[in-house]
């Protein structure tokens, strides 16, 4: 998941299916993902409030 993120923004936690892609591609790769991994791929820092919206 080195590739930068293509957009972001408040919504990016809640698009099911680009979410879906980023699980999918990292399991595909073998490599775990973190809540922070991910987030960092939609776009955004690590907090605790956005970890539970995810």
């Amino acid at each position: 998941m080195s590739t930068p993120p293509d957009h972001g923004g408040p919504g990016a936690i809640a698009d099911v299916a680009r979410v879906r892609a980023l699980l999918i591609d990292a399991a595909r790769e073998g490599q775990a993902l973190t809540y922070s991994g991910l987030l960092l791929a939609l776009g955004h820092g690590f907090t605790r409030p956005k970890m539970r919206a995810l």
